[in-house]
């Protein structure tokens, strides 16, 4: 897109790509204010959503916006957390440059990443994928730690699935979790060092990142959050799976 593409129309492009944007329980937890060279993601935090989920379902929606801009040929200059419901400022003046054609591919999966229910077909992924999305939740300040021991696996497998039939009796959950959950496929636990608002903002960054560039290698991810409501199995994932790191979600990937 063009440097000069005009500046209303930039929000709505943005603004259209944030609607699809991952939340805890479809809520999409935010509103925007722009101007004519920023666009801010807001908490609305009449949704009463815990804290926690509101936050990481902002930050997925301040990356998917930082997505829209690249794609649109825009260099945004993010601020995470200047005011108390100001979750991201991003500020597009300047001169940009044209976007590659991964960020293209990554704006063109915005509008068709679905969130993912049930068991896989089957676990294969490209070759060296898991590591690449390590190393993309790493750059926006969260950790994904795939669990490939056997007895961390059946041990967290375990705890989702308990997790889950308590939350599946209880139609008021607010989590992320699909009402066929399934208990297969590659396994990682999305976590941050500490358990502050701005931890929580990056984990929602990390989250969007991971599921969009998956989603360019046709990999669908479910997304779990059953685990991490309960104090207790969370403090327990913290200590004896996540090496002391905060656990924020818990993410499964495969085929479908």
């Amino acid at each position: 897109m063009p440097a000069e593409f005009p500046e209303p129309e930039i929000a709505r492009v943005v603004a259209e790509a944030v609607g699809h944007a991952p939340s805890a329980g479809d809520t999409a937890p935010w509103w925007f204010s722009t101007t004519a060279t920023e666009f801010c993601v807001r908490a609305d935090f009449e949704r009463q959503l815990p804290v926690r989920d509101l936050l990481i379902s902002c930050g997925a929606a301040a990356f998917t916006a930082r997505v829209a801009l690249r794609y649109l040929g825009r260099e945004p200059r993010t601020q995470v957390l200047p005011a108390p419901d100001l979750v991201a400022q991003l500020d597009f003046a300047g001169q940009g440059r044209p976007a590659t054609e991964f960020e293209r591919a990554l704006y063109d999966q915005v509008s068709l990443r679905r969130g993912f229910h049930g068991d896989f077909a089957h676990w294969r992924l490209p070759a060296g994928l898991m590591s690449s999305l390590e190393q993309d939740a790493a750059r926006e300040g969260a950790r994904l730690t795939v669990l490939a021991d056997d007895n961390q696996r059946a041990v967290l497998l375990a705890v989702l699935d308990a997790a889950n039939r308590v939350t599946r009796s209880a139609p008021a959950s607010t989590g992320w979790g699909g009402a066929e959950p399934g208990t297969n496929g590659i396994i990682a636990a999305l976590t941050t060092a500490a358990d502050e608002r701005a931890d929580w903002v990056a984990a929602g960054q990390a989250l969007q990142r991971v599921l969009l560039t998956a989603a360019t290698h046709g990999v669908p991810v479910a997304m779990h959050s059953s685990p991490v409501e309960f104090a207790s199995l969370r403090e327990f994932l913290r200590t004896e799976l996540a090496g002391g790191d905060y656990p924020q979600l818990v993410l499964r990937f495969g085929s479908g």
